[in-house]
């Protein structure tokens, strides 16, 4: 099962995409969102077409993975990349173009692109809030830590 109502009634939730889903960073996502108590109305997991249909076991449940077609990625409001910086820098500007999804890198893609905002954990955590919904991309500090891109 993948759809989850936020616990949190008076916070808004969201359709979350992670994006290499089966791989240890992505992995480590699942697990962050879990124990931050991340606002998910449902948590899609992406990967490569040799991985559709793997199911992942998770603290949310069974997870099925789904093949990274842009289109369908583009639908989730916010998307975690873990993915290489190469996979990123083709595919980031185009998950956001429009209307797209707010993506959060963690390759080093863009560490240092000064158009890109660096989210630092424990020093932006406040702000970070804001800054999501301000922006389309961002990029992370390390690859544990997250990036915002516009």
């Amino acid at each position: 099962m993948s759809t989850f109502v936020s616990e949190v009634s008076s916070v808004p939730s969201y359709d979350v995409g992670i994006v290499g889903a089966t791989g240890a960073v992505g992995i480590e996502l699942i697990k962050c969102l879990f124990i931050q108590k991340f606002p998910l109305t449902k948590l899609h997991l992406y990967a490569s077409k040799r991985s559709v249909g793997k199911v992942v076991s998770s603290d949310y449940g069974e997870l099925v993975i789904e093949e990274y077609i842009i289109s369908e990625v583009r639908k989730c409001k916010i998307v975690f990349l873990a993915v290489s910086g190469d996979f990123a820098l083709e595919n980031a500007k185009l998950l956001i173009e429009g209307d797209g999804p707010i993506v959060i890198d963690n390759s080093s893609a863009f560490r240092y692109d000064v158009d890109i905002p660096l989210v630092v954990r424990d020093v932006a955590s406040l702000h970070v809030y804001s800054i999501l919904s301000s922006l389309g991309t961002c990029a992370h500090y390390r690859c544990q830590r997250s990036t915002l891109i516009n």
